[in-house]
């Protein structure tokens, strides 16, 4: 897996060993990242199901401060250690070995608010749906994040509340990326 912009452009990261973690395809990424462009420099970026980390590494390459990569596995945890050593970026990542939903319900470290939150939970539309449920109950959510999910095209999203809406949805190939925002009172 390789970062494909930025501060690390071409460099190679770890991913955890096995068939648990389906990394980002480069185009998926490459498509994601251009469209928030404009919103990554100093943003502060979630990374929850972070597998291999490829989505906040790319963040963190393309300029955003801080990333909070949440995983559970032991191996990922592991993979996600030797990425930040090997990208001498420990005071810009902390990994948290933690339920996505139970990470996301507690409160943010320092009180946090994330710009970002990148979510790439396993496919399936009860995983993806709880996913987002869990997101808009947390206290790092505020009216200006911008909620990112990845799921199967065919995977049906369902809102979990009348207070998030879906501002732009792409396809590609068998994946979909998910835009959302908080809606305004």
């Amino acid at each position: 897996m390789r970062i494909i912009a930025g501060e690390w452009r071409g460099t190679n990261i770890h991913t955890p060993k096995g068939e648990t973690t389906r990394p980002t395809l480069s185009r998926i990424r490459e498509a994601l990242f251009s469209m928030i462009a404009n919103e990554l420099p100093g943003a502060r970026v979630l990374d929850v199901f972070a597998g291999s980390g490829s989505l906040g590494f790319e963040a963190l390459s393309r300029g955003a401060s801080m990333c909070d990569f949440v995983d559970t596995g032991r191996d990922v945890q592991e993979c996600l250690r030797r990425n930040v050593e090997k990208l001498h970026c420990e005071n810009r990542a902390r990994i948290h070995l933690r339920d996505a939903a139970s990470y996301l319900r507690s409160p943010a470290p320092s009180n946090v608010q994330w710009d970002i939150i990148l979510c790439d939970p396993p496919y399936g539309s009860k995983s993806v749906s709880g996913a987002l449920h869990s997101i808009t109950e947390s206290p790092g959510l505020n009216m200006e994040t911008l909620v990112i999910l990845q799921s199967a095209r065919k995977d049906e999203v369902l809102l979990p509340s009348s207070t998030i809406e879906e501002i732009r949805r792409r396809d590609y190939g068998e994946t979909a990326l998910h835009f959302f925002r908080l809606r305004r009172p």
